[in-house]
């Protein structure tokens, strides 16, 4: 399967509401399985989290809403939080 192809494949599965993808701490395009990032009837959105010592990034289950604001259509919003993990503390 060429590159085209997988990107093809995981724009589909992020339009059928699958995946959802959040920009990473280095710039870079990340997916993850739907399940609690978005919420397109409550237009909640849940912030990531990406750890400075092990690399690893992962949905934070807290939710914020975007408030509607005059004369702008917000599509979408991105929260990144990093840090450490407890375990990678040590």
């Amino acid at each position: 399967m060429n590159k085209t192809t997988v990107f093809r494949v995981l724009d589909s599965l992020e339009e059928h509401g699958v995946l959802h993808f959040f920009t990473g701490k280095d710039g870079l395009k990340w997916y993850a399985k739907c399940g609690q990032s978005f919420d397109s009837t409550k237009n909640t959105y849940y912030p990531h989290f990406h750890c400075e010592v092990c690399g690893k990034s992962k949905c934070i289950p807290v939710g914020f809403s975007i408030p509607d604001l005059p004369n702008y259509k917000i599509t979408t919003a991105n929260v990144m939080l990093t840090g450490k993990y407890n375990d990678c503390i040590l």
